[in-house]
């Protein structure tokens, strides 16, 4: 196993350790790198195993992001949540579609699943607009 399939494997059981809700309520992304990083240096004394059991760290975190505790001083974190929330918002989007087309003949139910569709329209374009921002903020610092 080398240095990156490692990373991918205890930083996987590391998540695989605690319950979500623990995560949630404790561990920011930024934590869980810190983490890594110790575990990097035990692993490996060379800075490129480091690197790579760090990248695998990483990688296996970012796919899993939605589990850690926001922490609102870290932007990429904060950047990664709201591409999460944005991709979960499209899925609802789509799963709400058919039901306008179902209820087409009882207009109070139909106005009220438009008026949620509309809604979750709505919060997609308010997070576009702060994952805009929040790129724009990316670039200053």
């Amino acid at each position: 196993m080398n240095a990156l399939e490692l990373g991918l494997k205890r930083g996987k059981d590391y998540l695989l350790r605690f319950s979500c809700e623990y995560l949630k309520g404790h561990v920011t992304f930024a934590e869980y790198k810190a983490i890594g990083h110790i575990d990097a240096k035990q692993q490996y004394p060379s800075k490129k195993g480091q690197t790579n059991f760090l990248l695998g760290w990483w990688n296996i975190g970012e796919q899993h992001i939605e589990l850690f505790c926001p922490d609102d001083s870290e932007l990429y974190g904060t950047q990664q949540k709201v591409k999460y929330v944005l991709i979960r918002l499209g899925s609802v989007c789509n799963d709400l579609e058919p039901l306008l087309l179902w209820r087409e003949d009882d207009h109070t139910a139909n106005a009220m699943i438009q008026d949620a569709f509309e809604s979750l329209e709505r919060a997609q374009e308010h997070l576009k607009k702060l994952q805009a921002h929040l790129a724009k903020q990316d670039k200053v610092s």
